[in-house]
């Protein structure tokens, strides 16, 4: 197992699109499968929208362009498991004109209550 503070990764790793299709992360569970899916678009603004899929969230990227990568700041919740949250950080990368994109992911799982932000003191 791995731990980040009071955070389990649950999942972490990287998947390259295969010819621009959606990549779908199935995280196991004790109380059935998280499924995370990432659908990428081009855009002339970088955005990220979310859509509920059965047990799971989709997120579709618009405009995420760039070999630096684009992605989350921080941790983001994406759904509950009883007490916990289920939360992923990830970024994306394209690489030139190629419609396939590299994504990173983590996924964490942490007690709702001990959420705190980076910050030393909680605030």
């Amino acid at each position: 197992m791995v731990f980040s503070g009071p955070a389990q990764v649950v999942s972490s790793g990287e998947a390259t699109t295969f010819f621009g299709q959606p990549l779908l992360v199935t995280v196991p569970m004790d109380e059935g499968p998280f499924v995370l899916e990432w659908q990428f678009d081009d855009g002339e603004v970088a955005e990220v929208t979310t859509e509920p899929i059965p047990n799971g969230l989709r997120f579709v990227c618009r405009g995420l362009d760039g070999t630096a990568g684009k992605g989350t700041s921080e941790p983001v919740i994406v759904g509950e498991r009883g007490s916990d949250y289920v939360m992923v950080h990830f970024r994306s990368t394209r690489w030139g004109a190629s419609v396939d994109r590299t994504v990173h992911w983590s996924v964490y799982r942490v007690n709702r209550d001990r959420i705190t932000t980076g910050s030393p003191d909680g605030e």
